[in-house]
Order: C-alpha cells, then structure tokens, then sequence
C-alpha cells in the first residue's frame, strides 16, 4: 500500500520572554527572536513514513532559535490518507465500529482540523502543565503537548486511550478510529443522561476538554450536526 507525501507548512507566533504583550503586526507571521521581530515560514515536505522522526528534528531546530516554546502552532497540510477510500468512507467505517453517530463524527473532523487540511495544533499552556515532570526530551514533550490528525486527539491521550504513539494518528483511518472511539467512550461516562441531545453534547464538551472553552466548542459542533441533518432532509 503506497503512502502519499505529507506536505506541511508551518506558521506561528513566537514570543520571547523578556517581550511585554504587544499588537501583532497585521498580515504578518511574526518570530521575536533576541529582541527583533522577524516572519517566519518554514516549509517541510515530508513522507508519512518518518513524520514523527522530522517534525521532532524541526522542532529541535526551532527550538535553537527562540528563547521561549510556541504560544501557537498551526501546521497546513494536503489530506492525508493511506487508503484509497475518501475521507468520508472512512469516516462512516470509525462511526459504525464504535456505534457512535456518523453525523457527530463528521462534525468533530470538520471542526477540528477543517476536514482533513489542518492535521497538527501545539498547544503552549498544556506544554507548560506537561514539561515539569516530564521524563522525555522537551521535542518529545512539544509532540505530546501538541494534537495530531483528522481528529486532533492530544499526544498525551493518543496512548492511555486508543493504545498508539501519537505519530500513527497521521493515518487518517487510525487518526479516526481514535476519534471515535474517544467519542464513544465519552457517550458511555453519561449513558444515564435521558436526553440524547444533551448526552452528546457532553460527551462533545469532554472530547475539547473542560471548562467554558469546551463548552463552547460543544455548542459550535452540535450546531453544525443541525445543519448537516438538513441538508440531508432538504
């Protein structure tokens, strides 16, 4: 089975220590690196193969250059898939294995990395919860801190919940089959919430994570499956 390159182009915002907050400049990607403003697009063309071996390599380089972690990473990429099935068709494969709706399934992937085109988010506050009793090298660390695939399930749960290294969620069919199975397990924790409306908002809130945040996501998805249920009635 053949492996499409992964082509991916990263962007973000940096900001050294001794900085106060500041206005970013408008249309700009901005690096503060030793005091100085600068862009900074790095572009990697990867193969899915040792995906995890080069992004922990560019991270190691990156990090040379700055003097504090990422407060936001945002990586773009070509749709990635080792299957010759659409994104669709694996999607409703996952949502039948874990008996979990495919039309929430779909919202979650649309939401979460735009249906496939957005595959990787550093997440820099829970790279800071992580780092102190960390036993991995920082690299391994900012992988783990960080969410991966279609589903953008975090590093660090990529193990504890559907039993692989965060690398391997970059099959989009293992990306989703982790998705789902998060999915329905959040769906079973409430199984004794009566409104199946409110159950799956839940269970949408404890796949963000917690808090007012996550909340709103829930929101934000469950109204996205009310649109996609009409246009499949219209």
């Amino acid at each position: 089975m053949k492996v499409k390159k992964l082509k991916v182009v990263e962007t973000g915002t940096f900001v050294a220590a001794d900085m106060a907050p500041r206005k970013k400049p408008p249309i700009k990607r901005i690096l503060i690196l030793s005091g100085l403003l600068f862009t900074a697009n790095v572009a990697l063309s990867l193969q899915i193969a040792d995906f995890s071996e080069r992004v922990i390599a560019k991270a190691g380089e990156l990090k040379e250059k700055i003097l504090t972690p990422f407060t936001r990473v945002e990586v773009r990429t070509e749709l990635l898939s080792t299957e010759d099935l659409p994104l669709s068709e694996l999607t409703k494969l996952a949502a039948a294995k874990y008996g979990v709706p495919q039309v929430v399934l779909d919202a979650v992937i649309n939401a979460e990395s735009s249906g496939g085109d957005f595959l990787y988010r550093f997440e820099a506050e829970k790279f800071k919860q992580l780092r102190p009793n960390a036993k991995v090298s920082d690299d391994e660390v900012r992988m783990l801190a960080s969410s991966h695939g279609v589903g953008h399930v975090m590093g660090f749960n990529a193990k504890p919940r559907c039993g692989v290294h965060w690398s391997k969620l970059y099959d989009t069919r293992t990306g989703l089959d982790c998705a789902a199975k998060i999915l329905r397990e959040n769906l079973d924790r409430h199984a004794d919430e009566d409104d199946k409306a409110r159950r799956i908002w839940l269970a949408l809130r404890d796949y963000n994570g917690a808090g007012k945040a996550a909340e709103n996501y829930a929101t934000k998805v469950m109204a996205a499956v009310g649109r996609i249920l009409v246009r499949q009635t219209a």
